[in-house]
């Protein structure tokens, strides 16, 4: 089986024949052919490079007619800017995987000096959560109260003889007292929420402190 040759292009052996014919004697052999795409999409081939030419990209050939360098096209304004965009997005990552190896270096540090065991984690969680169900207990013992005096107040309007000054008067206690109640109903779900928080914080550290002490 023959393997096919390489062959040179016409225009190739041309120019190159020409820049054989008007290199000054003397000058090195290694004289650099161009070859450059012109406007219109055509190849074209000199000693030198036309300068609108220069943005667009080029080769370098020697006499063997080898391509011994390839030079890029200019990059647009645009292209610039993505390039740009792009390697600020790689190094804001950076520095924020960075910021977070650091926090959570020192998150293990501080978990590790502050807890000897997980029974002192445990102890840390259950006090917590113990001192906020404190606060509801209060809360649930006033909102039952609260009730018992919205109900009283409803049922003695409702026996009383009509009288406008009273009526006024109840109705007003009904409202205050009811505004209490709903405050009071927040106040007792967003400790509940708290404490689900607390629940949840002490388990990841408990998970975290688990795994740092398995390597000791």
């Amino acid at each position: 089986m023959t393997t096919p040759k390489q062959t040179t292009p016409l225009h190739l052996h041309i120019a190159l024949l020409l820049l054989g014919l008007f290199t000054p004697l003397g000058t090195s052999s290694a004289a650099t052919l161009y070859k450059w795409v012109d406007a219109n999409g055509d190849v074209q081939f000199g000693d030198a490079i036309p300068p609108d030419a220069i943005q667009g990209g080029h080769s370098e050939i020697n006499r063997q007619g080898l391509n011994v360098k390839q030079v890029g096209r200019a990059k647009t304004k645009e292209e610039v800017e993505i390039e740009n965009t792009k390697a600020a997005e790689i190094k804001r990552q950076q520095e924020e995987e960075k910021l977070q190896r650091q926090q959570t270096a020192e998150a293990n540090r501080v978990l590790l000096d502050t807890y000897v065991s997980e029974e002192d984690l445990t102890r840390m969680r259950d006090r917590q959560i113990s001192t906020i169900e404190g606060s509801i207990k209060l809360t649930e013992s006033n909102l039952e109260r609260l009730h018992k005096t919205l109900n009283t107040l409803k049922s003695g309007r409702a026996s009383s003889q009509p009288n406008t000054e009273i009526d006024a008067k109840t109705a007003k206690l009904i409202q205050d007292t009811e505004a209490q109640i709903v405050e009071y109903e927040a106040f007792v779900h967003k400790r509940r929420a708290e404490q689900d928080t607390i629940r949840a914080h002490f388990a990841r550290d408990l998970a975290r402190f688990r795994e740092l002490t398995a390597k000791r």
